[in-house]
């Protein structure tokens, strides 16, 4: 069981990380542009993701 934990803890962290350097590329060549002014009005938007 604690094998099975370490492996998912893993793989959530290593989600969370590729989401972050996604979220970093976004803001640094400001991709939200063609849609908001500020990146903070777009992270308030809705976003739907397909599982």
């Amino acid at each position: 069981m604690c094998k099975l934990y370490a492996a998912y803890t893993y793989v959530y962290a290593a989600s969370f990380y590729e989401a972050g350097k996604v979220l970093q590329e976004i803001r640094d060549k400001r991709l939200y542009r063609s849609t908001h002014e500020t990146m903070s009005i777009s992270k308030s938007a809705k976003i739907n993701f397909a599982i």
